[in-house]
């Protein structure tokens, strides 16, 4: 049985501070889409999340925060006297489904 061609590709993005951000592409209902990461294995993961919804954004995803459930995780880390040092200003830790 042939394989099945990838839906989704990952693509690295040098950012200016020197590290790297992995955006996620791909095209649905004619348009292309694209989500990006700080990390090569939450893409692998969101990659194969866009793929098993047949090239279209999962189920509950919001567009540069994530899942509802992400959401909730993330407010929680970001509240006022969170103990949680990994989110700098400005940013919200951005989780996926496993």
């Amino acid at each position: 049985m042939p394989s099945r061609p990838d839906i989704a590709s990952i693509g690295e993005r040098p950012k200016k501070d020197g590290t790297t951000a992995y955006q996620v592409k791909w095209r649905q209902d004619g348009e292309w889409q694209s989500e990006k990461f700080g990390d090569s294995d939450s893409a692998k993961q969101f990659k194969n999340l866009v793929e098993a919804h047949g090239g279209q954004w999962p189920h509950s995803w919001v567009r540069g925060e994530g899942t509802a459930r992400s959401r909730d995780r993330a407010d929680q880390a970001t509240a006022p006297g969170s103990e949680h040092t990994d989110v700098g200003p400005g940013q919200r830790p951005r989780l996926c489904l496993v």
